[in-house]
């Protein structure tokens, strides 16, 4: 089974933080080994919410560290842990509502991949803070001269614009080539063809036969077709939309499949690609136990 582990490129060599990101990813562990094996309702929101609870202790231990250190970034810090928690509690109530999903697993895993970030680009930065000790006073001073003088974008204005951004540029995070071919595949199996299309409108990849399709499908032939249209989402982020279906004209007699069955088929095509979406948008966190 695929755990989260922490990896040697997440150590920040602080005892204590170490321990606890451990901990956080035993208890994620924990919590989607429950919905893989079918657990209740009550029992996943029993593991949720020792989850949130002890990702707030952890914020707690580390911002008291940052003000025994006078770490020169513990607004921004603080500022992301509210965000955070915030965060994490609204994914943990949309699983305990509706069940271990495609869409509330995925935004689970998303928020292990956000703190999976910033553990990786800031706590290791924290850490490192902490073990120089006395030699920090010098730096804080230029820190916070620089940061005046040149007026960078800090840390938690980089994640709030790039992680809580509603929609995600599919092309940006898969392999199309991949994700023709199981596009293909499907056709091969349903003998529904489909086509992705990104967040502006443009066709990402299209079926073999979905010209026959579209020609219809944009000239509002409805009647001549049974389709679906299906959203791209995981993790509460839309990344596009897929629709196809099947030309009644290509079936003799009225052996075309229903339009229950093609729904069904479009509903299974999407979850495919939700899943298969999923790593791209976790990245490296997942690794093979």
């Amino acid at each position: 089974m695929e755990k989260y582990v922490l990896t040697q490129d997440l150590v920040t060599g602080n005892e204590l933080i170490d321990s606890e990101h451990r901990k956080i990813f035993d208890e994620v562990n924990t919590l989607l080994d429950a919905c893989s094996k079918g657990k209740g309702r009550e029992n996943l929101s029993s593991l949720g919410e020792f989850l949130v609870e002890y990702v707030t202790k952890h914020f707690s231990d580390e911002e008291d560290l940052q003000k025994q250190s006078k770490y020169p970034e513990y607004t921004e810090h603080h500022k992301f842990h509210e965000w955070y928690k915030q965060k994490l509690g609204d994914a943990i109530i949309k699983l305990e509502q509706e069940g271990p999903t495609i869409n509330s697993l995925g935004e689970i895993n998303y928020m292990v991949s956000v703190l999976v970030k910033h553990i990786r680009e800031t706590d290791r930065k924290l850490a490192q803070w902490i073990q120089n000790g006395a030699k920090n006073e010098v730096t804080a001073s230029k820190v916070a001269t620089g940061s005046a003088v040149s007026g960078k974008t800090s840390y938690m204005d980089t994640v709030t614009k790039d992680e809580s951004t509603e929609n995600l540029d599919i092309r940006q995070i898969l392999d199309i080539k991949e994700l023709q071919r199981i596009q293909d595949l499907f056709l091969t199996v349903t003998g529904m063809t489909a086509a992705v299309v990104d967040m502006k409108g443009k066709y990402i990849t299209r079926g073999n036969s979905f010209t026959s399709f579209y020609s219809r499908y944009t000239n509002g032939k409805h009647n001549e077709l049974r389709e679906f249209t299906q959203d791209l989402t995981v993790g509460g982020f839309r990344a596009g939309t897929v629709i196809g279906g099947i030309v009644l004209g290509d079936y003799p007699d009225d052996s075309a499949p229903s339009q229950e069955v093609v729904s069904a088929g479009g509903q299974l095509l999407a979850e495919m690609l939700n899943l298969w979406l999923m790593p791209f948008i976790t990245g490296r966190a997942m690794q093979t136990a």
